[in-house]
């Protein structure tokens, strides 16, 4: 899912690097939401960022374990595009793409896991109810789309692995020391 917004980002903007990606697990405690709206310099807060690069993808990454206090916060962003930052100024978020990932409705699903499952429409209702149970209705109703995720099959994962390797062995402390680096089929089969 992140590796979609990376693509998201790269496709909308022309840059993988006008994703602002942040983990919400690192907002789960109460007055940890104001850390989304410091402002100052070196501080690299929601706020700040899209005032340096409105045109952004935002990703909240698992959304769902953010503080409820967060969810208010994020309520002016997703409704009116804007948001206050602790100095009183307005930030203008309406050139942005929010994309939030979770894991809502995964545990509680009575599907297995793994290679070869097809997703099918029940899935994506029970996905759909998972997350309006979670959210309150009135950020619940903000979200545009809800877009489930079926399992990857071996045919999804090849050609990730490939990239994946390829990047680790595109680093230039490899290429510089001349590592040579082979693996079989049975290792690329592995991973």
């Amino acid at each position: 899912k992140t590796e979609l917004a990376k693509q998201l980002a790269r496709y909308m903007f022309s840059d993988s690097k006008r994703m602002v990606r942040l983990d919400m697990s690192e907002f789960m405690l109460p007055g940890s939401s104001q850390r989304l709206l410091a402002v100052g310099r070196g501080v690299k807060s929601l706020v700040e960022s899209i005032r340096q690069q409105p045109l952004s993808l935002i990703l909240l990454d698992e959304v769902e374990k953010a503080h409820p206090e967060v969810f208010d916060l994020l309520l002016a962003m997703l409704g009116e595009g804007r948001m206050t930052d602790q100095n009183g100024r307005l930030v203008d978020f309406r050139m942005c793409l929010v994309v939030m990932t979770s894991n809502l409705g995964v545990s509680a699903s009575r599907r297995r896991t793994g290679f070869g499952q097809k997703s099918t429409d029940a899935d994506a209702t029970h996905y759909r109810k998972a997350a309006e149970s979670f959210f309150r209705p009135e950020f619940f109703n903000r979200i545009d789309r809800i877009v489930p995720f079926r399992e990857l099959g071996r045919d999804d994962v090849e050609p990730l692995v490939q990239r994946i390797v390829g990047r680790v062995l595109g680093r230039c402390g490899l290429r510089r020391s001349g590592v040579v680096v082979r693996l079989d089929d049975a290792l690329r089969e592995w991973i």
